[in-house]
């Protein structure tokens, strides 16, 4: 089963129409999605959209399991449903959830979180050891992100060879330094070197940074207002 089945075959077993479903992954991406781009995913088996992560999230399924039907489609709850939570033990809690170690503030860039860390649910198919979780502080992402939500990323990638793999939206940069950024990518003036836009138009350009890597980020729990 394709990419495409499989979004398909996912979105009817929940009743969902097409513009129901675009809707949906429109409130996550925080981009407009429309019904006709649902209906090209589904009826083009091979077509790996941009917004494939969002489209996870939207499904509720491994991101993997979504892209190319690797390992399972979603992590079974029903022992850890059946766990009386007063007496669970809380290292048990613990391996359900993934401490937000870091922030992204002004200027786009990911700091340590001084002090006491807290605590948040882990996404399906998350697993703290192999990634990170950053929390948004400040209004300065709006509109991808607003302060209070949290940002999952693993699978740090090498930096683009060409123009074609850029990623199209923002990522996780670490550049030469060891900074962190939360950019998205562009081609710089300089072979192996690139320009880190930020989402708020108003914060300067950093141009010809060297990178190191980069990652996606694969999911986004929002704030609970």
């Amino acid at each position: 089963m394709a990419l495409g089945a499989r979004v398909k075959k996912e979105r009817e077993d929940r009743n969902w129409s097409q513009a129901e479903l675009a809707r949906r992954v429109s409130n996550i991406l925080r981009r407009k999605v429309t019904q006709v781009a649902i209906h090209h995913i589904e009826k083009r088996d091979d077509v790996m959209p941009r917004f494939v992560v969002e489209l996870a999230q939207a499904l509720d399924v491994r991101l993997p399991w979504l892209q190319y039907g690797r390992g399972s489609k979603s992590i079974d709850t029903s022992s850890a449903a059946s766990e009386d939570p007063r007496y669970a033990a809380e290292s048990k809690s613990r391996s359900r959830q993934s401490e937000v170690r870091h922030y992204v503030g002004a200027g786009d860039e990911i700091h340590r979180v001084n002090g006491e860390t807290e605590w948040t649910p882990s996404p399906p198919g998350f697993e703290s050891n192999t990634g990170a979780a950053v929390v948004v502080r400040g209004g300065a992402m709006r509109p991808f992100y607003d302060t209070g939500d949290v940002l999952f990323f693993t699978s740090q990638r090498n930096p683009p060879l060409n123009k074609k793999d850029m990623p199209p939206r923002p990522v996780i940069v670490q550049v030469k330094d060891g900074s962190l950024y939360v950019k998205r990518l562009i081609p710089g003036t300089k072979k192996g070197f690139f320009h880190l836009i930020s989402i708020n138009p108003v914060t300067p350009i950093l141009e010809d940074q060297p990178v190191e890597s980069f990652a996606y980020i694969e999911w986004v729990k929002q704030r609970v207002i």
